[in-house]
């Protein structure tokens, strides 16, 4: 009877060790997948956090004039309705130079560019996310299109610009085609270029 009962109890006691067993490798399978899951969660958290909203690359615009060949006076308007959107700004077109107003070519630079775009025409001002977007004097600088022709390519290709960036500044991302119409222009002598020695600097 009590070798029995023996047998008996280290019976129940081996299978109550592989329970405890067989428990601690599910657990042990089961860990790895812990850091994933708590991973994932901090990764749907960071998602779901909000951030600033970036700065528009672009922005509808109203000219109001030009200042000389390669700066205007822009008035910015709202995308919604049209509406002016805070005070008119002056941008230089990123890319090109113009003579000086008294300079060579510096008046019918100024002329000419008020001559491909109209007053109160509505354009479309265009940072370079390379460049700067205000040169030294801290002016807005960028590319000012009006429907799809680019005004900075318009006036090198007519004579009255030059290709020009600042030599310690990244080159602009227009810069290639602004030099290409600029050799051509010079070598057909459009523009300034006939009676100028330089056009821009």
């Amino acid at each position: 009877m009590n070798t029995q009962f023996a047998h008996t109890r280290t019976a129940k006691l081996i299978g109550v060790s592989a329970a405890l067993g067989s428990l601690f490798l599910g657990l042990t399978a089961c860990s790895p997948a812990e850091p994933k899951e708590v991973a994932l969660s901090a990764t749907v958290a960071a998602s779901a956090t909000p951030t600033a909203e970036a700065e528009p690359s672009d922005f509808p615009a109203t000219f109001l004039s030009a200042i000389d060949g390669d700066t205007a006076k822009v008035q910015r308007v709202s995308e919604k309705d049209g509406s002016a959107a805070g005070e008119p700004i002056s941008i230089n077109i990123l890319g090109i130079d113009a003579p000086e107003i008294g300079q060579c070519g510096g008046d019918e630079a100024k002329a000419e560019f008020e001559r491909i775009v109209n007053p109160q025409a509505r354009i479309i001002i265009t940072f370079d996310a390379k460049a700067p977007r205000e040169d030294k004097g801290s002016i807005a600088q960028a590319y000012i299109s009006s429907g799809s022709s680019d005004l900075g390519e318009r006036l090198v290709s007519a004579g009255f610009a030059g290709a020009w960036h600042a030599e310690d500044e990244v080159v602009p991302t227009r810069f290639e085609s602004y030099e290409k119409a600029a050799t051509a222009a010079k070598s057909e002598k459009a523009g300034s270029w006939a009676t100028c020695d330089t056009v821009g600097r």
